[in-house]
């Protein structure tokens, strides 16, 4: 029930094989309360806006669907036979900046204790995501990524008990499409052939 949408834009960079380099901007909401929960009689809520500037690295276990080929000699007459394999599956390491911006709600938008002095931190999201291609230059995927931060405050509330910064987790699901990169051509005049 504490699912919010989000947006994400972002690109990719091959350098070798197993190994793109990306950056990424996101915008999204982050919402709790203290319903349901041990600290039910305390009655604090909150409303963030995230905004999210990361690069990093991408590390494919299996590769892209360009790159990766199994192959089988089930139901093959005379040897082996490739097959294009669609799936890919990588893990991401990511370091950015943070910028927030807390609503506090319920008992919390009157409290002494809301705190909402910082609204910047350095963040660092990891995960592992995968990618299905429906066509050669298009493929869908998701991404699920743990946030660390460097701050306790996303929540505009730090505790004294508090031995930890915040983080948060993130499902985003993408559709990626694929820009070739382009072949050297032959510039200049066509030269005659001499016989």
């Amino acid at each position: 029930s504490k699912i919010r949408p989000g947006f994400t834009l972002g690109v990719r960079y091959q350098i070798m094989k197993p190994l793109n380099l990306r950056a990424s901007y996101s915008l999204g909401i982050l919402t709790q309360s203290d319903l349901n929960s041990r600290n039910e009689n305390r009655n604090f809520a909150f409303r963030t806006l995230i905004n999210e500037f990361t690069i990093g690295a991408e590390f494919y276990l299996i590769p892209e669907s360009e790159e990766n080929y199994y192959y089988s000699i089930m139901q093959v007459r005379g040897g082996l036979r490739h097959y294009r394999q669609p799936l890919s599956l990588y893990v991401t390491i990511n370091a950015g900046a943070l910028m927030f911006n807390t609503t506090p709600k319920e008992n919390l938008a009157t409290s002494p204790n809301f705190d909402n002095s910082k609204s910047f931190a350095v963040v660092l999201p990891l995960g592992v995501g995968c990618k299905y291609a429906i066509m050669p230059k298009i493929s869908i995927g998701a991404e699920l990524l743990l946030h660390l931060t460097t701050t306790d405050l996303l929540d505009g509330y730090e505790s004294q008990y508090s031995k930890f910064n915040d983080i948060f987790y993130s499902l985003n699901i993408k559709v990626n499409y694929k820009i070739q990169k382009s072949k050297n051509r032959r510039v200049g005049l066509p030269r005659r052939r001499l016989f």
